[in-house]
């Protein structure tokens, strides 16, 4: 297959298997970190996400970026056409992303399947949880099973001195499987609990990746000085849990004011106050001021980032 692809084309082609074993959590989070940190300099072009209707209320989703400093540019695309698992997402479909030469347009290389997305993703939900967690978290609570929830915890275990775990889903034996595959490539503990106030309570961090139209927790049940992360805030969040967050972050609020969807969850003085996490990691904007601040992440993500992360790829494969 090596062979036959080197003889074919002149540019690398990275497969599934290729990126889970030579892209790592560790590779990718501070490259996540400083596309955010060139995107609050003006280097890095992050449009909103571009979508084309396909029928049947389907869609093909571009993201596009370029990095003027690296001369590089490319889109990632997949399709929302249904994963017919209801336990299943987007992130557990195969995507592809193109990187080329921004100088003269020649491919440096193409990267399809699932673990791209979501490593990229749950880098940006640990860039995050670095800037507005509390530095001593040792206790994470997941909502969810899936690919973005075990890149979640992966995250947290990179950047925060995790030592304990609890997820639930709504199908017991993914849970259950979530929490012996983690547990066996983490080295902390993770156990699968019940219910979702079970895997909120006494923890320091929350992360929520779930397919959920409805919401996947009360905000009632957020303690002071805990961290949530959302990946699907439009559907994963209650009406409160915006108003009981002292600090509102979004992954890209070019994303997030291109969508009218969000006006249905951020709206009034919520909107006003919700800031971007580059001006976070910057300092233009103040984050987590107390330990007993509850502290909100929107992931709307940065287009851009997964242009680096995948420059990185195939220069390091």
């Amino acid at each position: 297959m090596e062979a036959f692809r080197e003889a074919q084309v002149n540019f690398k082609i990275l497969s599934n298997e290729e990126i889970n074993d030579r892209l790592h959590m560790s590779d990718v989070l501070p490259i996540v970190e400083q596309a955010y940190i060139r995107a609050a300099e003006g280097s890095i072009i992050s449009p909103p996400r571009l979508s084309a209707d396909i029928g049947d209320n389907n869609k093909f989703i571009f993201t596009v970026g370029a990095s003027k400093k690296d001369r590089i540019a490319g889109f990632r695309f997949y399709p929302t056409i249904p994963v017919h698992d209801p336990t299943k997402s987007s992130a557990d479909r195969d995507q592809l992303m193109l990187v080329l030469d921004s100088t003269n347009g020649d491919f440096k290389g193409i990267i399809f399947g699932k673990r791209f997305g979501s490593i990229r993703t749950g880098a940006i939900g640990g860039v995050a949880m670095k800037h507005l967690s509390r530095k001593d978290s040792k206790s994470i609570g997941i909502i969810g099973s899936g690919n973005e929830a075990r890149t979640q915890l992966e995250a947290a275990v990179s950047i925060r001195p995790i030592e304990s775990a609890k997820v639930f889903s709504l199908t017991s034996n993914h849970r259950e499987s979530f929490a012996l595959e983690m547990r066996q490539k983490l080295g902390i503990d993770v156990r699968a609990v019940d219910s979702a106030k079970e895997a909120v309570n006494d923890v320091d961090i929350l992360s929520c990746t779930t397919t959920s139209k409805k919401p996947v927790f009360d905000s009632d049940w957020l303690e002071p000085g805990m961290h949530v992360n959302s990946l699907h805030s439009l559907h994963e969040l209650d009406d409160k849990a915006l108003d009981r967050s002292q600090v509102l972050v979004s992954g890209s609020l070019v994303q997030m004011n291109s969508d009218p969807a969000y006006e249905t969850i951020l709206f009034g003085e919520n909107r006003k106050r919700c800031v971007d996490l580059r001006d976070i990691i910057t300092g233009k904007a103040p984050g987590r001021k107390s330990r007993n601040d509850i502290t909100l992440f929107l992931s709307t993500a940065l287009a851009g980032s997964e242009l680096l992360v995948a420059d990185y790829a195939l220069t390091h494969s």
